[in-house]
């Protein structure tokens, strides 16, 4: 019989884990930025 293993975290201990160097977030950017035409047309139409 498999068990379920509960391994979630509050926020205050990950940003505490984020803090002390014990967990990394990784760092990531998209592969492309809306300019502010792109951007105005999208949010205002």
């Amino acid at each position: 019989m498999s068990r379920l293993i509960d391994n979630s975290r509050t926020i205050y201990e990950t940003l505490q884990s984020i803090k002390n160097g014990k967990f990394v977030m990784p760092a990531f950017q998209r592969q492309y930025v809306w300019g502010r035409e792109q951007w105005r047309a999208k949010v205002w139409n």
